[in-house]
C-alpha cells in the first residue's frame, strides 16, 4: 500500500483463521477482503467480483427469467445493471447512457442481438465496447456471424454464473 502503484489494488486474504481474530491487522493493512479456508471457488469469484471494478452493465434478453438471472448473477457480483427486453430498447438505454459492457440475447423481436451489436459499433460510443452474446445456437457459422457482427465473447445458454462471470471479468478492461 505505501508503493503508489499498489495504492488502489485490491488485496484479499485467504486464512484459516477467521477474519475475526485478525480485524485490527486487515484495518491496519487496509485489506479489501477476508476469506477463511475452506472457501468454494463461487464465494472467492463472487469476492473477487465485488472488490474489482464495478462497472455499467447492459443486459438484453427478452426472457423476463433470463434478464432476473442475468440480474441476480451481475449484482451480485457488485456491478450496476441495466435490463432491457429487446434490442431496440437497449439501443435506447445505450443512447442515453454509457456502458462498459454489454450482454445481448442474438435472438429477439423487434431488434435482434446482431443488429443490436452491428448499430453499437457503427457509433464512437461502443466502437471498442466489449459485447457478450448470449444464445442456445452455438453453430461456428452463427459464431461466425457474431464476431463479424461485432461480439466480443459468447456465453451459451443457458448459462452457468460462474462461466458468465468469468467471461465477464476476462473481457472488461
Amino acid at each position: 500500500r505505501s508503493t503508489p502503484r499498489y495504492t488502489t489494488v485490491p488485496i484479499i486474504f485467504l486464512s484459516a483463521d477467521s477474519e475475526e481474530e485478525y480485524k485490527n491487522k486487515q484495518i491496519e493493512a487496509d485489506v479489501s477482503a477476508w476469506l477463511t479456508k475452506p472457501f468454494s471457488p463461487i464465494i472467492l469469484l463472487e469476492v473477487v467480483s465485488r472488490v474489482s471494478r464495478r462497472i455499467q452493465i447492459l443486459a438484453i434478453d427478452d426472457s423476463k427469467l433470463t434478464r432476473s438471472m442475468l440480474n441476480n448473477v451481475l449484482t451480485g457480483a457488485g456491478h450496476m445493471v441495466t435490463l432491457a427486453c429487446d434490442g431496440k430498447e437497449g439501443a435506447n438505454f445505450a443512447a442515453q447512457t454509457k456502458f462498459d459492457l454489454i450482454i445481448s440475447d442474438v435472438s429477439m423481436p423487434e431488434m435482434d442481438g446482431l443488429e443490436l451489436a452491428r448499430h453499437l459499433r457503427a457509433t464512437s460510443e461502443y466502437k471498442s465496447t466489449p459485447i457478450i452474446f448470449l444464445t442456445t445456437d452455438t453453430s461456428e457459422q452463427s459464431m461466425e456471424i457474431g464476431k463479424e457482427a461485432g461480439a466480443s465473447a459468447w456465453v451459451t445458454k443457458p448459462f452457468s454464473p460462474i462461466c458468465l462471470l468469468e467471461v465477464v471479468n476476462k473481457i472488461v478492461p
